[in-house]
């Protein structure tokens, strides 16, 4: 039961900085730096257990847009089993990232928001928002 609930599960998030993934390693310090003179906005996902660099976008609105896209592609014409709303001390912009992503999927199930502690978002820093959600069979 589990492995077919992980099968369905995603998680797609944005970050507004390549600081703290520089920081971990999973970018170079150089286009870390690059990256946020040019506004490049990192959007994530979990592969394997794992926090995965997706793609880069250029302006947290656009990087915002895009996870949304990813979410539509992943749920496929599924109905929404669960979702949750993750942010890193990031209520406001988690709020309006729900309200993006129920207009496009029309999800009007419950919301769950759950706020990253420090030991999950240390790949992140603070500004992390993301949706994670479970589709039916």
């Amino acid at each position: 039961m589990v492995e077919d609930m992980q099968a369905r599960t995603y998680l797609f998030g944005v970050v507004p900085t390549l600081k703290y993934l520089a920081m971990s390693g999973r970018v170079g310090q150089v286009a870390a730096g690059i990256g946020d003179i040019i506004s490049i906005k990192p959007v994530l996902t979990i592969k394997d257990g794992k926090l995965d660099l997706l793609e880069r976008v250029r302006t947290l609105k656009k990087a915002y847009a895009r996870a949304i896209e990813l979410c539509v592609e992943a749920i496929d014409s599924r109905p929404v089993e669960r979702l949750a709303i993750v942010h890193v001390r990031a209520e406001e912009e988690a709020n309006k990232f729900n309200a993006q992503f129920q207009q496009a999927v029309n999800y009007s199930g419950e919301t769950l928001y759950a706020e990253l502690t420090p030991g999950l978002s240390v790949h992140t820093g603070a500004g992390l928002v993301g949706a994670s959600f479970v589709v039916s069979e």
